[in-house]
């Protein structure tokens, strides 16, 4: 690397402060030169040019900027890697490397505008110079994955029709392995320090061509980009851009969004296969005359990234919301980011605990950004915008954004449906062009007036956009869009493999992860299943790009399948009710973890007392459950009054204090930090009589009232689960990840008259507070105090354990859950005290 790109050492990149504050000052007249008339034609305020090329247009007109002294002295592309090597362009040498290397294409390897080559590389400089070269030569460029495999780029290779492959030492071997059967391609180039037999070597290709290449003539609307994206059914689909969608759609998202000047560095962490690498490491940054700071890692590890934010002088970085979950996690308090001064996120949801933490550890907010890769940016939280937790921001010109109906038809601020961009009468230049070769894929995403994105979404009164969800089956894992197609097309080539269906399922790290179900063949039904899933998850990453491989396997007996046989993926709830409860599998992992649970009587119990206890089983048993034994033989009426904490839990109380029932805990908690609680069924009815005091007296709430309780795995939680049981309260449970939106339409749609929370959720509550007209009381579960808020550790402690349950009928409501579904919003299911408090009686039994 070092002995290719040989430069001249550039003045500073480290501007002195004087200089850079008089080029701030002067901001305004540069962007007037270069941005402002492209900026105009985003807003739609003047015509598309019949003619464009991002290489002529904006990266030499930058150039000559940077001749003429008009330009600060940063430079326009920093590459560094883990070894300390380092590369640094002006965009004077950008300009002088990717002519030769348009050279390289043009004449060596004998491509003319048009054609089609497939680059695959990792984050090294040749990537970007071939970029360039190829907006130089009108070679479309298709990009890809380091991850791909064998018959991932065979596929690419036959569907493009490419010419020409570029790629490494790494993937060179899986090409030549596909080779026979690629009857379009050409020509390979290698990007190596050595040569192979079949194989041109661009690095000396590259030495001996000239730098006299004149910039071809492309129009606007000529293609200039294409990328494979994984679809729900089919193989991945390709996704043409032209030289003015890319090439001039990112200049308000990169002036705004972005907040680029030409003094910021910016370092986006993309892989060069995804389409934000070329949103935030080529258009964005260089239509503004940003500079793009690249560190090759070979992965995301949060130490690296913290160190090279402190160490240089980056201004603005860009990661994907599950790459800050894992830095904020790291813990970045003892480090100093002195240059950073703005934060965007796109790809997936960013959750706003994360959000709030890094604004705790680093004093800066995150603008989230949204798009696809058939568009440039849809909508986004720009500077100066009141960021709303949660949300994607406002529609970013040109497009006239609106959550419309499966007809095309818009819909109120505050309901769910397709996030849709307005195309008629006028389709805006920087949506995609196409689906090569599947018109009727293209035209499936136009409904009315509208491209349909395909994502789930709600419009608040003030523009800004929610994200619900995808409408289709695509697993979003870490920003990875994976098609469950490619993983069960990888997974069926396994002889073990019957049949199998791809899903996502819910990850606290990922967001989504891959989860196959698997039909085994007769022959491997008698194999260890934990060994097998290693073997098929192994299998995946061979046949298919490593990311998408399935995370979870569980072996199942048969799949859900429609009238016409195939499997039923609409409906999520149909593959889960299954897998989960119709016929289990008890080889899978899953249901050996529980029938090993099942057998086991007590987990903590020292052997000899486990052993004395176990020796009267029937008798307790009768003693505690034969009236519910005689109800479920039909012996008896269902009872017209029952309560789980008065039924239940005090009569296990009564026999702790009668000394029958052995001495182990009814509540048993620990953490990370060795804490630990123990309750006996005695000390757990004290406690909860004096939380029901606190929500009865304190709070006022009586029976029938509604409450919303969002806490992690504390005591408290099951404290107020029994409280609630012994006030008739009604309680609705919520998990800590909901955002402000969430919350807003839980505590909207329950009425619920109280909430019960932690510090990390009250300020998400607090934000929405002021549109939730029934809530009356707001409890938090804290060590310290919070305005507008009632203390619960304090008022526990002096409240009394006097209380006398109430009397509840057995189809009384007892809890709430919301459940999501395949549209809409979700659903209240209500439980009676019947259903989960008595009926769970009988089943056990």
């Amino acid at each position: 690397m070092k002995t290719l790109f040989k430069l001249r050492i550039l003045q500073s990149v480290w501007t002195p402060q004087s200089p850079s504050r008089l080029f701030h000052k002067d901001n305004r007249r540069l962007v007037s030169q270069i941005v402002s008339h492209y900026e105009s034609i985003n807003r739609c305020e003047q015509e598309l040019p019949e003619h464009f090329n991002f290489a002529s247009d904006v990266l030499d007109k930058w150039s000559q900027l940077e001749k003429d002294g008009k330009r600060p002295a940063t430079a326009a592309f920093w590459w560094i890697n883990d070894k300390g090597d380092e590369v640094k362009w002006g965009f004077e040498e950008l300009g002088f490397l990717s002519r030769k290397a348009a050279n390289v294409l043009s004449d060596p390897c004998g491509l003319q505008r048009g054609d089609r080559v497939i680059v695959i590389l990792p984050r090294i400089p040749e990537w970007w110079i071939l970029n360039v070269a190829c907006m130089r030569t009108g070679i479309v460029f298709i990009p890809g994955t380091s991850q791909l495999r064998a018959k991932d780029i065979f596929y690419r290779l036959q569907a493009s029709k490419a010419k020409c492959i570029i790629t490494n030492d790494t993937l060179a071997p899986a090409v030549d392995s596909v080779l026979p059967d690629c009857q379009f391609l050409k020509t390979k180039l290698i990007v190596s320090e050595g040569s192979k037999d079949g194989w041109l070597n661009f690095q000396e290709l590259l030495k001996v061509a000239p730098a006299d290449h004149n910039c071809v003539k492309t129009k606007s609307r000529d293609p200039m980009l294409i990328y494979f994206t994984s679809g729900s059914t089919g193989p991945p689909k390709m996704v043409e851009h032209s030289h003015s969608s890319y090439g001039i759609g990112f200049t308000v998202s990169g002036r705004y969004w972005l907040n680029l000047t030409p003094s910021d560095i910016f370092w986006n962490t993309s892989d060069t296969g995804w389409v934000k690498s070329v949103w935030s490491s080529v258009f964005s940054p260089w239509s503004s005359g940003s500079c793009v700071f690249i560190h090759n890692m070979p992965q995301f590890e949060p130490t690296t990234v913290a160190n090279t934010l402190s160490r240089y002088p980056i201004t603005t970085f860009c990661t994907a919301p599950t790459a800050y979950c894992m830095l904020v996690q790291h813990g970045l308090t003892s480090y100093k980011f002195m240059s950073l001064r703005h934060c965007v996120t796109g790809g997936e949801p960013l959750n706003p605990e994360v959000m709030k933490q890094w604004k705790t550890q680093t004093g800066l907010d995150i603008y989230e950004g949204y798009g696809q890769t058939e568009t440039v940016t849809i909508c986004a939280n720009v500077k100066g915008m009141k960021i709303k937790p949660g949300s994607m921001g406002k529609a970013s010109p040109p497009y006239d954004v609106q959550v419309v109906d499966d007809q095309g038809d818009i819909l109120p601020r505050g309901e769910e449906g397709n996030i849709a961009i307005r195309i008629k009468p006028t389709k805006p230049f920087c949506l995609f062009s196409q689906y090569l070769d599947n018109p009727e894929k293209t035209a499936s995403t136009e409904h009315g007036n509208f491209y349909i994105t395909g994502d789930r979404g709600i419009m608040d009164e003030e523009g800004y956009i929610w994200f619900v969800g995808r409408s289709d089956d695509i697993i979003n894992s870490s920003g990875y869009r994976i098609g469950p197609f490619e993983v069960e097309s990888a997974l069926i080539q396994h002889p073990a493999v019957a049949e199998t269906a791809v899903a996502s399922s819910p990850d606290p790290i990922r967001g989504e992860v891959v989860k196959a179900f698997v039909v085994l063949a007769p022959a491997f039904l008698s194999h260890d299943p934990e060994k097998l899933a290693l073997e098929l998850q192994e299998h995946v990453k061979k046949v298919t790009a490593p990311y998408k491989y399935p995370r979870k396997v569980e072996f199942v007996q048969e799949l859900p399948k429609t009238v016409a046989g195939k499997i039923q993926r609409k409906d999520p709830r149909q593959l889960f009710y299954l897998y989960g409860l119709k016929q289990p599998d008890k080889s899978s992992a899953t249901m050996k973890t529980l029938l090993k649970l099942q057998s086991l009587k007590c987990l903590w119990i020292p052997k000899s007392s486990c052993r004395l206890f176990h020796k009267q089983p029937r008798l307790l048993a009768p003693e505690l459950f034969s009236h519910d034994e005689s109800i479920r033989q039909g012996e008896q009426q269902v009872p017209e009054y029952f309560n789980f904490a008065s039924d239940v839990l005090d009569k296990w109380s009564q026999m702790e204090k009668d000394g029958k029932r052995s001495s182990n805990p009814a509540f048993w908690w620990v953490n990370g930090r060795g804490n630990e609680v123990r309750w006996s069924f005695e000390e757990l009815g004290f406690h909860s009589r004096k939380v029901a005091n606190v929500l009865s007296d304190i709070c006022g709430l009586q029976k029938g009232d509604r409450v919303m309780l969002i806490l992690p795995r504390i005591p408290e939680w099951w404290l107020v689960n029994v409280a609630c049981m012994r006030t008739g309260i009604v309680l609705i449970v919520g998990t800590s990840q909901l955002t402000a939106k969430d919350i807003l339409y839980r505590l909207q749609a329950s009425k619920a008259k109280c909430i019960i929370t932690n510090d990390t959720v009250a300020s998400t509550v607090d934000a929405v507070a002021s549109d939730c007209q029934f809530l009356k009381t707001k409890l938090i579960v804290s060590e310290g105090r919070r305005d507008g808020w009632l203390n619960f550790n304090e008022l526990y402690k002096a409240q009394p354990a006097d209380h006398i349950c109430v009397k509840t009928k057995i189809q009384d409501s007892m809890i709430i859950y919301f459940t999501s579904g395949t549209t809409g919003s979700p659903k209240m299911a209500e439980h009676s005290q019947g259903s989960l408090g008595f009926r769970p009686v009988i089943s056990e039994r």
